[in-house]
């Protein structure tokens, strides 16, 4: 059986890296919002560690793992797509959460719908290149993991920067937004792009 094309294979690693990096980039920010997370919802450092930590992670382990069974079922390009769909709306919508509980409950979404990610990604690269190049399309998956973390520390400072200069809160629809928050709107909307991008991927 002839290999698929490796260009086609690069763009998928391209899309994969894109969507790996806006996960990662997403948990980076959040951690540098931690301050505001606090003042604006009167939290205690306990829950707010609760926040920043267990909260994503139960839902991982409780509801994530069960989904990324999809990558067994169906085509890996609309798992992976629904995925990233999934985080980057749920991460806009902590920007418009208005209650602790709220914010706790996107996070606990985020957290299980960035579960099939890892699975359906390496499965895909796997059977998209020869096994001698898999070393090197490995490493350049693992640098949207540290590109993220770098990113997220410099990115997030200087929004926060930036929405600090806006008014503490705004209302829209009725609804009262803190400045930090369109942070996280802005974060998110990506997600979208990238759910869009992977359903140009061909399932190899």
């Amino acid at each position: 059986m002839a290999w698929p094309s490796e260009r086609a294979g690069f763009f998928a690693l391209g899309v994969i890296v894109f969507a790996t990096f806006l996960n990662f980039f997403d948990a980076s920010v959040l951690a540098m919002l931690a301050e505001r997370i606090k003042a604006s919802f009167g939290l205690s450092d306990s829950a707010l560690g609760f926040v920043m930590g267990p909260a994503g992670i139960i839902a991982f382990v409780f509801v994530g793992i069960p989904l990324s069974r999809l990558v067994d079922i169906y085509p890996r390009k609309y798992v992976l797509s629904a995925s990233v769909a999934v985080l980057g709306t749920i991460t806009a919508l902590g920007g418009l959460a208005q209650s602790i509980g709220q914010l706790i409950g996107t996070r606990l979404f985020v957290g299980a719908g960035g579960a099939a990610n890892g699975p359906g990604s390496y499965s895909m690269m796997a059977d998209y290149f020869r096994p001698f190049r898999l070393p090197l399309v490995f490493a350049l998956m693992q640098l949207a993991y540290i590109g993220a973390n770098a990113a997220g520390t410099w990115g997030g400072g200087a929004m926060l920067t930036f929405t600090d200069s806006l008014p503490e809160r705004t209302g829209v629809l009725g609804l009262t937004i803190f400045n930090w928050q369109w942070i996280l709107i802005a974060v998110g909307l990506p997600g979208l792009l990238a759910a869009l991008l992977f359903l140009c991927v061909k399932e190899p």
